[in-house]
């Protein structure tokens, strides 16, 4: 009999269907296949949806799955928020800074701007990453031109 349900669902797992693997988390008849369902599950509002229904139930352990999965997801989620957060901020600081006038922190400044933005600039789109690079040679521009105020 397990060994049905466990093949059931190893069937729905291959076939992508998500609503056959949420039943069998919920309506599973061994504690066995309702977790190895629970481990299934990859979109959030599927996870959502089944803690809503089996919380406060009997099944402690695939609750603890479903919100342990629920939570990494969320975590993921935030990193890349803040990825994405720390790309904008530099990109931007980097955009101001290449419009200032020449002072005696322009250049250091402009190191630890640029230090910043190596750590994140992989992760950053096309468009923002010319727009930087474009402003980080604008501020090396400024820095030529008060070294060697003659030139351009």
């Amino acid at each position: 009999m397990a060994e049905e349900e466990e093949a059931a669902l190893q069937a729905a797992i291959a076939a992508h269907d998500t609503e056959a693997v949420a039943r069998l988390v919920v309506e599973g008849t061994f504690t066995k296949v309702r977790q190895l369902a629970a481990r299934a599950i990859e979109d959030p509002a599927t996870l959502r949806q089944l803690i809503r229904n089996i919380r406060g139930g009997n099944d402690k352990s695939v609750y603890k799955i479903l919100t342990d999965k629920r939570d990494a997801l969320l975590a993921v989620a935030r990193k890349l928020e803040q990825l994405q957060a720390e790309i904008s901020a530099v990109s931007a600081a980097i955009e101001r800074h290449s419009v200032r006038h020449h002072d005696p922190l322009f250049g250091p400044t402009l190191e630890q701007l640029e230090q910043r933005w190596k750590a994140v600039a992989a992760d950053a789109g096309p468009d923002v990453r010319q727009k930087t690079e474009q402003a980080i040679e604008r501020s090396r521009e400024v820095i030529a031109q008060h070294l060697h105020p003659g030139r351009g």
